[in-house]
């Protein structure tokens, strides 16, 4: 009975819109990006706690479209800069294609940012995952300069 939206790219602006319409307990962006300002439009309406991965703005995502929305939405959120991090390391597995255009995936930054979904997703459904929201977990990350928010 418990459902969460998690998208990338324009996933993320998909799952951003469906989160406006529909009542959900959580959403994730995997480094959204919105498409005529669409996704700013559908921020206001999303209630839900939202979770904003995000890599430097880059070819991929120059607006760097996350930012924008976390600062739009009414519900809980939080915005977490994936150090170093590309626009392909939030899709895995990715291609040659997203690779030469939007830089290359690293094992590790794609296993932090699925952590994160993940820790978000448990906490805002069946709870637990403390550690990762602004816990010790995410304070360690932060302190070895993995993430920052």
């Amino acid at each position: 009975d418990q459902a969460a939206f998690v998208g990338h790219s324009a996933g993320g602006l998909a799952a951003l819109v469906a989160s406006s319409l529909v009542e959900v307990e959580a959403y994730v962006s995997l480094d959204g990006v919105d498409a005529a300002d669409v996704g700013v439009d559908a921020a206001p309406s999303v209630a839900e706690p939202s979770l904003f991965l995000h890599s430097d703005a880059s070819a991929c995502n120059a607006d760097a479209n996350g930012t924008a929305w976390q600062a739009l939405v009414t519900g809980d959120s939080w915005l977490v800069s994936v150090t170093d991090s590309s626009h392909c390391d939030y899709e895995s597995n990715t291609d040659y294609l997203c690779t030469l255009v939007c830089g290359a995936e690293d094992a590790t930054r794609q296993q932090t940012i699925q952590d994160y979904a993940d820790a978000w997703v448990i906490h805002n459904t069946r709870g637990g995952a403390e550690d990762w929201i602004r816990g010790a977990t995410a304070t360690a990350d932060q302190s070895a300069g993995r993430i920052d928010w």
